[in-house]
């Protein structure tokens, strides 16, 4: 039985208007950024965008 989840991985083909995108649109918390990914939290779940 699934009781939640921690953590999501995307694969994205623009970081950087990604990174703008749930950031400012859907308002995920920047935690880490570099070169060719990103943390981002949304609530509890840990977002990362490479």
């Amino acid at each position: 039985m699934i009781t939640g989840i921690n953590h999501i991985n995307l694969s994205v083909k623009d970081l950087e208007e990604s990174f703008q995108f749930y950031k400012e649109v859907l308002g995920f918390k920047p935690i880490a950024k570099w070169k060719k990914g990103a943390y981002l939290l949304a609530g509890d779940l840990w977002f990362c965008i490479f």
